[in-house]
This record gives C-alpha cells, sequence and structure tokens, in this order.
C-alpha cells in the first residue's frame, strides 16, 4: 500500500489510507457529537487505523527511533504503577484510550511521509478546526444548561468541555496563522485565513476558556518570531509580524467588548479572579504533595483521584504524569517532546512547532493525558519534523550526485525532479 521511490525514502501513503488517517482527524473534532450517532464503534476506529498502516508497513522497512523506546518505557512504567496505586478509578477510565493513542503515535512514526500525505493531514486539521469555529457561531449554548460564562457547541443535545472545545480551536489558528507569515497564497486566500481565525478566536471567546486564550496568545506570539525562516530570530520582518500580532489583538479586544456578553466578559477580565485558577492551584498543590512522596516513580496511575480527599482530576497534564510516574516517568515521555521542539528550531521548520504547542498549552490547563488533541498534535508534529529532515537529507544527498556528473546521478536527479 506505498510506493517506495528507488530515489528517496519517503513514504507515499496510499490514497485510502491517508482518506481514512484524516477522516480520523475529523472525527476527533466531533466525537462526542457522532457518538450518539454511531455508537461506540468510532471509539475503535484507531485500531483500524493501526491495523492497516501496520499491515502496509510489510512492503517497506521500518525505522525504529530511539523515541519509541522512551515512550514505551514511559507506559510500561504507567501501566506497572498500577500496582501501587491508591485508586484505580483514573485506570479504568483512560486504560484502552491511553494503549490506543501511544500505539497510533509508534506506528505513525515508524516511516517518514511525503509532502503529499502531510500536506492533506493539514489541511484537514485546518478544515475541521475551522468548521468547529463556524458552527460555535450559530449553534453554542450555555455549558450544561446552566453556565452562561460559558458558551460552547451544541449539537443534538451533546456538548464538549469548553477547554477541550478551545483546544481544537488552537489548531487552526497555528496553521492559519503559519500560511499567513509564510507567504502562502493569494490575497484573497489570505484574508479568508485572517477570516477562519477570527471566527475561531472568537469561538474561544465564547466558551470563556482563559486557558485558551492564553494558548492563543502564545501561538501568535510564536508564529510572529518563527515562521521567518531567515537566520536571525529578530528581523524586520519577525518585527512586523510581531507589530501585526499585537496591533491584532488589541483590536480583537476592542471588538468582543462590543460583542461578548457581559459575564463572559467578566469571567476573562476579571484578573482578581485568575488567582485561584478556578480552583486549580488546590489541586496542583494537592499533586504535588503525591509527587513529593514518590518523586522518582510517582504516586501510581490515578493516585491523585481521592488523595487527600480531592475527587477531581488535577487539570494540568504535566504534574498528573509527575503525580502519576515522578521525574522517571516525566522525563521518558517529555525528553521526545523537548527534542521535537528543538528540531523544529533548528530547522526554522514553525509549522511543526507551532502545531506541538498548540495541543501542549492547553494542556497546562487540562488532563490531557489520554485526549485527542494532545496525541494528535505531537504525532502530526512529529511526522511533519520526520518528512521535513528526511527531504532535506535527500536533496543534499540528490545535489551531490548531481555533482558527480555521473549518468546514474543525472538519472537520480531527474526522477527526483519529477515528484
Amino acid at each position: 500500500m506505498y510506493e517506495k521511490l528507488d530515489s528517496n525514502n519517503l513514504k507515499t501513503a496510499h490514497p485510502l489510507l491517508t482518506l481514512l488517517f484524516c477522516g480520523y482527524l475529523f472525527y476527533s473534532f466531533f466525537e462526542i457529537y457522532l457518538n450518539p450517532i454511531i455508537g461506540d464503534s468510532g471509539k475503535y476506529l484507531i485500531f483500524l487505523i493501526i491495523l492497516l498502516f501496520f499491515i502496509s508497513y510489510r512492503s517497506i522497512n521500518i525505522e525504529i527511533k530511539w523515541y519509541h523506546f522512551l515512550v514505551l518505557l514511559w507506559l510500561l512504567l504507567k501501566v506497572a504503577s498500577i500496582y501501587w496505586a491508591s485508586f484505580n478509578y483514573i485506570v479504568q477510565l483512560h486504560f484502552l484510550s491511553q494503549m490506543g493513542m501511544v500505539a497510533l503515535f509508534i506506528i505513525m512514526t515508524f516511516v517518514d511521509f511525503d509532502e503529499k500525505f502531510t500536506t492533506a493531514i493539514v489541511n484537514t486539521l485546518f478544515f475541521s478546526s475551522g468548521l468547529t469555529g463556524i458552527l460555535c457561531l450559530f449553534f453554542s449554548s450555555p455549558y450544561l444548561g446552566i453556565f452562561d460564562a460559558r458558551q460552547v457547541l451544541t449539537l443534538m443535545g451533546s456538548q464538549t468541555d469548553p477547554n477541550n472545545q478551545s483546544a481544537y480551536l488552537l489548531v487552526g489558528i497555528a496553521i492559519g496563522l503559519y500560511w499567513i507569515f509564510d507567504g502562502k497564497g493569494s490575497s484573497l486566500f489570505r484574508m479568508i485565513l485572517l477570516g477562519s481565525i477570527a471566527v475561531n478566536i472568537y469561538a474561544i471567546f465564547l466558551t470563556g476558556s482563559r486557558g485558551g486564550l492564553l494558548s492563543a496568545a502564545l501561538i501568535a506570539v510564536c508564529a510572529a518570531l518563527l515562521v521567518d525562516k531567515g537566520g536571525h530570530l529578530i528581523s524586520l520582518n519577525t518585527v512586523r509580524n510581531a507589530l501585526a500580532v499585537g496591533l491584532s489583538g488589541f483590536g480583537v479586544y476592542c471588538a468582543v467588548k462590543f460583542f461578548l456578553p457581559a459575564d463572559i466578559l467578566a469571567r476573562l477580565f476579571d484578573l482578581s479572579d485568575y488567582a485561584g485558577g478556578s480552583g486549580r492551584v488546590e489541586l496542583w498543590g494537592n499533586a504535588l504533595e503525591l509527587f513529593k512522596d514518590n518523586p522518582l516513580i510517582g504516586g501510581g496511575w490515578g493516585s491523585y483521584w481521592g488523595y487527600n480527599g480531592y475527587y477531581e482530576v488535577v487539570h494540568n497534564t504535566f504534574i498528573s504524569v509527575l503525580a502519576d510516574s515522578g521525574l522517571i516517568g516525566f522525563a521518558l515521555l517529555f525528553i521526545p517532546l523537548v527534542y521535537l521542539a528543538v528540531k523544529s528550531l533548528e530547522q526554522r521548520f514553525a509549522l511543526s512547532f507551532l502545531i506541538l504547542i498548540a495541543g501542549l498549552a492547553p494542556a497546562f490547563f487540562l488532563d490531557a493525558i489520554n485526549k485527542r488533541f494532545f496525541w494528535n498534535a505531537i504525532i502530526i508534529a512529529f511526522v511533519l519534523i520526520n518528512g521535513h529532515q528526511r527531504q532535506a537529507q535527500e536533496i543534499q544527498e540528490v545535489q551531490e550526485i548531481q555533482g558527480d556528473g555521473d549518468e546514474r546521478g543525472i538519472a537520480a536527479v531527474k526522477e527526483y525532479g519529477k515528484r
């Protein structure tokens, strides 16, 4: 189900596999709304994808990378920690989804996909996020029917958590800003991108998610500073981009003051209410106490639930990982992500970095370790940077062959140029 080109090692996914994976990404955005129609069978879509992609690899060479071992060791430690965990409620909720997301991460990073595949998945992300934003404009209602300061997309009586919804809106903002600052497309296309970004930002405001707004601001700053491919972080382009982001942010603030309901404005801009983080500070402190009791291997998977009488999730993925699996587990999981961020910055490949930030930034305010938006961002960022690195490497190799001037080298260059 793959074509393997003699002139390079980039893998071209079969159109059906591309369609299946893009379908999974679309499903991730609307899972909560589709499940009443298709039932729990939707949850097994991920395992079908894993199986079909794995079968398709039989005719090509897969590459087991060092970060696969680290993530698998983290998962092994997490599973083993069930035996010393005090509570198993979280394990029962998350076990299957955690296995599935880790398996999908590994299967999608075994090979390096070509630009055709990566373009398809980035376009799907942008479309799905943009569609979410548009639907939010017309079909938002108070969360759980009672929280007027938190408006979320409501379809067929189904709703998602406001913070989760904002996380799915962020990825569209990240991709749109990358395309704008990268000069992609015509002026009309960039105006369409600006409109889509504005809709998604307004939809985040509607959710009343302070973490979502802070994450959007971080993405905008990173996009302004990093998309320029020059050799310096600060250049005329980055200064211009930063000014554009600052002025746009001020314009958005002025605009929403006229359009947003007063209770949402009060929730978002009453800074005195930020200190407690909606009770998060207490939950974080409680989970950190658990971590301090077991700093190396943590208190066990989900042991924060019920610890010191707090029957709530931590609302911070980084702290919950520390509480679950200690410093060892934290390092095993996040060293690959640090590597991914560093590689993206080294190669000035801002798209993978921005998509990663779109998954990690909201995770600072949520328990996202089993969430699709968190793992999808990690998976796609790795797919992008792996393909980018391989493509750059093979362009260099082709240029070296071309420099040799032999017939085989010339033929290889011509073949590469056909792609």
